[in-house]
């Protein structure tokens, strides 16, 4: 499995505070199944985490990696705030994209933005790179109106759920929600969003795997986590999606709660 979405890198932002508990989180994920990270810490108001800063810290883990003989790929990458993006050149966007792909991660907002996210999403079309929205499961904007999100789909944007709001980590209406936007055919990706070793560990089997998740889907859950993320690391078109299997069960679990 790829994990497209996880706070690895240490000291720079919410995540890990030192490298000890960042190679705690590779071996959490190793021992899921995971074999590629991508490292995407916050490029927001808050934290000053520059492209060169992600760098330096990729190297300083990958080297304590191979220290520890810890066999993942860890990629560079960042999570980039929507009210970030209007002052980030075109360089400054690539290097902060996921791996060596034109792919930018941007976290879906927590409070009202009006248009800036169509026009921020449209924007980074316009300049070649493929919008990756984290979490839109966990957007209150989404949340009031999926049409809003569609058009965002139906304008090339993909979405990357949390392993986590399946399994009802952020609550039982944000698990509600995330399972609608699987059968709605509006999720592409899902990524651990780890933030530590523990409470929020970069695990994806274990949250997909949990039958109160996605009961008889076993080919969503592969092309949603490796298929999917290795067409998007490779600047490929997206695979066809394979059908939900759905059920009373599948239903119960998408009604509004």
């Amino acid at each position: 499995m790829i994990d497209l979405h996880c706070h690895v890198l240490p000291d720079i932002d919410d995540g890990p505070t030192d490298i000890e508990a960042s190679l705690q989180m590779v071996q959490a994920a190793l021992d899921d199944g995971i074999h590629t990270i991508v490292a995407t810490p916050h490029v927001n108001h808050r934290y000053g985490s520059e492209p060169e800063a992600i760098g330096t810290r990729v190297e300083e883990l990958r080297a304590a990696l191979a220290r520890d003989r810890l066999p993942i790929s860890l990629l560079a990458g960042a999570e980039i705030a929507l009210s970030r993006l209007p002052g980030l050149d075109d360089e400054e966007i690539r290097m902060l994209c996921l791996g060596d792909s034109s792919c930018a991660l941007v976290e879906s907002p927590y409070t009202a933005v009006g248009s800036l996210m169509e026009e921020s999403l449209f924007d980074l079309k316009v300049r070649g790179f493929r919008p990756l929205l984290a979490h839109p499961e966990r957007c209150p904007e989404f949340q009031r109106d999926v049409p809003r999100l569609e058009r965002l789909v139906d304008g090339g944007a993909v979405c990357s759920i949390s392993a986590g709001s399946i399994a009802g980590q952020f609550g039982e209406t944000v698990r509600r929600f995330a399972m609608r936007l699987l059968e709605r055919e509006l999720v592409h990706n899902v990524s651990s969003d780890a933030h530590d070793p523990v409470r929020r560990a970069p695990r994806l089997r274990a949250s997909l795997s949990d039958p109160k998740s996605l009961p008889g889907n076993a080919g969503l859950q592969l092309w949603m986590t490796s298929t999917v993320p290795v067409a998007i690391l490779a600047d490929e078109p997206l695979p066809p999606r394979p059908p939900i299997q759905t059920s009373s069960r599948w239903r119960r679990l998408t009604a509004r709660g």
